[in-house]
């Protein structure tokens, strides 16, 4: 994870942009283990050996962060192609592709959605 001015985490990331945070993937050389259905997508799952977080400094509260964090750990830790693009019941996911910054608890749907990754990886090795 990285965290600094936005003016610094655009020079080693131009991707961020006027983003939250943004994570990066080393997909090049990550072996793919098998897909996920997603909806009607299927997202194809890579054993990542490496992740990285930019996160810069904003004006936002201590929660804001903390849900911009769980985000961005989402994606490093599996969730990397995309977003959730739904509300459930009025609930906005964690991994909704623009984040409720005062949402940092898992929805159940993001939960299956780590499993399903994660069951993959397991199967993988």
């Amino acid at each position: 994870m990285f965290d600094g001015s936005r003016d610094v985490l655009n020079e080693r990331c131009p991707e961020l942009g006027d983003n939250y945070g943004i994570t990066v993937g080393l997909v090049s050389d990550a072996p793919t283990v098998g897909t996920v259905t997603y909806g009607s997508r299927t997202k194809y799952v890579h054993h990542l050996k490496k992740a990285i977080c930019y996160i810069p400094k904003q004006s936002i509260s201590e929660t804001n962060y903390k849900s911009i964090y769980v985000h961005e750990f989402g994606h490093a830790a599996g969730w990397f192609e995309g977003h959730c693009q739904y509300y459930y019941n009025g609930e906005v996911c964690v991994m909704y592709q623009v984040p409720n910054l005062n949402n940092d608890d898992l929805h159940w749907y993001d939960r299956r959605h780590i499993c399903q990754i994660y069951e993959l990886l397991w199967q993988g090795e």
